[in-house]
Parts: C-alpha cells; sequence; structure tokens
C-alpha cells in the first residue's frame, strides 16, 4: 500500500527496544531522526558515550543526504523482521 510519508501512525518495538514511527514525508530524515539517532543515543545512554561507534556513527547522521538519495517512490508497508520469533514460523534456526 503506498503511502505519502515514511512511518506509521502508531509505534513498535525492534526487539524489546521502543520504536518511534511518527511518519514524515522526506525518507532521509525519517530514516535519521526515527532509527539512526535513537540507536545512537540509547548505546551512548548505556555508558558508551566516547566509544568509536556513537562518535563515528554521528558524521554519517550528519551527511545522510550525501550517502543516499531521497527515492522518487512513495512509501510503502513492508515487514522485514526475519528475527528469531519470526524465524521459528519459517523452520529456520538459529546459528
Amino acid at each position: 500500500m503506498a503511502q505519502d510519508e515514511y512511518g506509521l501512525k502508531k509505534d513498535n518495538y525492534l526487539g524489546t527496544t521502543a520504536q518511534i514511527n511518527a511518519p514524515h514525508a522526506n525518507w532521509n530524515v525519517f530514516w535519521r531522526e526515527r532509527r539512526l539517532i535513537p540507536q545512537l543515543d540509547r548505546f551512548a545512554r548505556a555508558g558508551n558515550q566516547g566509544d568509536r561507534l556513537v562518535v563515528m556513527g554521528w558524521e554519517p547522521c550528519d551527511r545522510l543526504d550525501e550517502f543516499i538519495d531521497v527515492p522518487d517512490e512513495p512509501g510503502v508497508l513492508l515487514h522485514g523482521g526475519l528475527w528469531f520469533g519470526n524465524a521459528a514460523k519459517f523452520g529456520l534456526s538459529r546459528r
């Protein structure tokens, strides 16, 4: 189902972590604000503020438009999870 914005009207979880899905008209802004920055912030708050991953992670966030072109396609609803709960339904094993 195509839509004018990226995201959902309701939030969900990435594993046990709350994931904000507030829609945005721009893919890169949505990806940066709703996916990348929350994960970097979460990792930093867990006591890893000066960790190389956190420090290096901010540069791509700040320059995302240089790395990823905003798609011309409308947003679509896609279930992309192959976490263990879903994998078990399909008979895939953890390795």
